[in-house]
């Protein structure tokens, strides 16, 4: 089955070298060149992933990815931010955003964009689990032991991709290109950070004070047991 991707953009050369890419790559692709149409496709035809342009000029790209959000609950947005726009890619991760590539684009990493968050969304709800923790990827809810845990979106994620990799080693590079984004400035003490703010919450709701169930390879990185 083909997966259907919405391109929102009212820039028709970058339509055009979209489109071209990924009608190659087999994907179906739909165009929306207002906010109203971004509104009406998203509930119309359930796409894998919206790419959103931030030239779209009716609304601010926050203001756009609120409302795919509200209308259809943990749609996966990839947003396409101009140069300038650099400083402000944080800014879109923490909003919950998926993804953020800055123009111009390299076609084939969109690509490969593309296809590894359809990956993700592809994970049953059996995988996004190990013993003591469970994701609900609807809700973007963390329960561990059957009880929820309050996490923030780049709490989620950092949680949702260990899990994903359970069976691995992963390290600090890949949590950030997977986590914060490849063309996002962050340093890496940030993955240490993060790692600790998850173990303190995961610790907080565990009565034996489990506090291992993120481990350290030293030298390597982290996996989650």
């Amino acid at each position: 089955m083909k997966h259907l991707v919405l391109l929102a953009s009212g820039n028709p050369s970058l339509v055009s070298v979209i489109k071209k890419h990924l009608v190659e790559d087999e994907y179906d692709i739909i165009i929306a060149r207002t906010s109203a149409d971004v509104f009406k496709m998203v509930k119309d035809h359930n796409p894998s992933v919206v790419l959103l342009d931030t030239n779209q000029s009716e609304l601010q790209a926050e203001a756009i990815h609120d409302e795919i959000q509200r209308l259809v609950p943990g749609q996966t947005v990839i947003v396409l931010a101009d140069k300038e726009e650099a400083s402000y890619v944080s800014h879109y991760f923490k909003i919950g955003v998926d993804d953020v590539m800055v123009k111009p684009l390299d076609p084939n990493e969109l690509i490969g964009r593309i296809n590894a968050r359809i990956r993700c969304g592809d994970v049953s709800v059996r995988e996004l689990a190990t013993e003591k923790i469970t994701l609900d990827e609807d809700m973007k809810v963390a329960y561990k032991d059957g009880k929820r845990i309050t996490l923030t979106p780049r709490e989620y994620s950092l949680l949702k991709y260990l899990i994903m990799n359970k069976d691995r080693v992963v390290t600090r590079e890949m949590i950030l290109n997977n986590v914060w984004g490849f063309n996002t400035f962050v340093e890496s003490r940030n993955v240490d950070v993060y790692i600790g703010y998850l173990r303190r919450k995961l610790s907080e709701s565990d009565t034996d004070s489990d506090t291992d169930i993120i481990k350290t390879v030293r030298g390597f990185g982290y996996q989650i047991l």
